[in-house]
């Protein structure tokens, strides 16, 4: 590679998985569910508009009523999330 930065873009495995390139979005809560917890269209276009970046790592989602630390974040508790 010519430049420090190429590798950056070069792809690479990742278990059983190749990735384009070494970028990455973090796990974080990006607040675009419902009140309820219920993904929304919000949540879809956030991953589409960053689908070509790299890799995605899932969004933080609490696993409980009782679990969700901020306003607007997904859960898995029921079958509607």
């Amino acid at each position: 590679m010519s430049h420090a930065t190429d590798a950056l873009f070069a792809p690479i495995g990742i278990g059983g998985i190749t990735a384009r390139n070494r970028l990455e979005v973090s796990p974080m809560s990006r607040h675009r569910s419902a009140l309820s917890g219920v993904p929304t269209e919000l949540n879809v276009d956030f991953y589409r508009q960053r689908a070509s970046a790299g890799l995605i790592i899932a969004e933080g989602t609490s696993p409980s009523p009782m679990g969700p630390a901020y306003l607007f974040t997904p859960g898995l508790h029921d079958e509607a999330r």
